[in-house]
């Protein structure tokens, strides 16, 4: 459990420092969808009049549930973009391997941090700057069945 929370602090503040080299403030985020459900966002901003949320996500949990949160963020205009630890990242990938052919959804933008790296794609590695530069850009997108640059 220390070992997830210590995950948890580094990849926020991760995503915090590499959002402030780009000269955008991040901060934690919460809210209300318009039929009264709750949202949580590890790390929300705004750039360009576009809100964009970042979720690190340590423990596994249903797909549906991963779905159903993702439409919470949808339904208030914010793009979500979920982190995983490596563990979540790989069970995640696996079910929906298993349920479909590709490893990734495209509904739902995922990738993995660890080691102070994003990992994406088929083993694609990028920096954290890298990476938010590339959901700003949209260039981190989905394409051949996976999320990245």
């Amino acid at each position: 459990m220390e070992r997830a929370l210590e995950w948890h602090r580094e990849a926020k503040a991760a995503v915090i420092a590499a959002l402030a080299g780009l000269g955008i403030e991040g901060s934690d985020g919460a809210g209300v969808t318009p039929n009264g459900t709750k949202w949580k966002a590890d790390v929300l901003f705004s750039v360009n009049g576009r809100n964009i949320a970042i979720v690190l996500q340590r423990g596994y949990q249903p797909l549906r549930e991963f779905r159903r949160r993702q439409l919470r963020f949808a339904e208030c205009q914010i793009d979500c973009f979920w982190l995983f630890q490596r563990e979540t990242f790989a069970m995640l990938t696996a079910n929906i391997a298993h349920a479909r052919k590709t490893s990734a959804l495209p509904e739902l933008p995922s990738a993995m941090w660890e080691e102070q790296r994003v990992e994406f794609g088929d083993a694609k590695r990028a920096t954290m700057n890298e990476w938010l530069a590339g959901v700003l850009d949209g260039s981190f997108r989905y394409r051949d069945g996976w999320w990245t640059l």
